[in-house]
């Protein structure tokens, strides 16, 4: 058969058109059918977040150990890290991680702990030297050198082992912290 003459036509257009149309209305057909399928799906996504050299998976509702990890070293860095020029960035930024039932009283503690940085001119800094997972309770350990600096008459410097305690869930692929400790020794696992 001779095509070309064929869709010279007037009749081998209108085939044309129609196999056309038929075309289109099944591959939006497959497009409608690959969106809903992939909406559906839970899949992991692989990232390598900074300050680790390895994968973690994240989803919607949660994370893998490494995650934790990583959001509770950045986090204790961020807390551990302070001095009264970038006190209140710090309380911003970790009022937004915090969940709701530790809120109150998380948000209690760190602006009081500000209060005295600004007060007394206190500078904090925090050098992580472990960071641990427990996963029957849920919790990673951070634990660093903490020292503190200030000035009351003459210059002071104060040196200690720090460990903050985490727990860390994902809400909707943003970290909440769900359960927060701070103590002056080694981890109490």
């Amino acid at each position: 058969m001779n095509f070309s003459a064929l869709f010279k036509t007037w009749d081998g257009i209108q085939s044309e058109n129609m196999l056309l149309r038929v075309l289109t209305v099944g591959l939006v057909m497959a497009l409608v059918a690959l969106s809903i399928f992939m909406t559906k799906q839970s899949r992991p996504i692989a990232v390598i977040p900074w300050g680790l050299n390895q994968n973690v998976e994240l989803f919607a509702d949660g994370c893998d150990v490494n995650c934790k990890a990583m959001w509770s070293e950045s986090i204790a860095l961020l807390l551990g890290n302070i001095t009264p020029a970038n006190a209140g960035q710090v309380k911003k930024r970790i009022e937004e991680l915090m969940a709701p039932t530790i809120f109150v009283k998380m948000k209690t503690g760190i602006e009081q702990s500000i209060q005295n940085i600004q007060r007394d001119k206190i500078t904090l800094q925090f050098i992580v030297r472990d960071v641990r997972f427990d996963s029957n309770k849920d919790i990673t350990y951070v634990t660093g050198d903490y020292i503190r600096r200030g000035f009351t008459g003459t210059k002071t410097e104060q040196r200690l082992t720090r460990t903050y305690e985490f727990s860390i869930t994902l809400n909707n692929w943003y970290p909440e912290i769900t359960f927060f400790d701070v103590y002056n020794e080694k981890p109490r696992v």
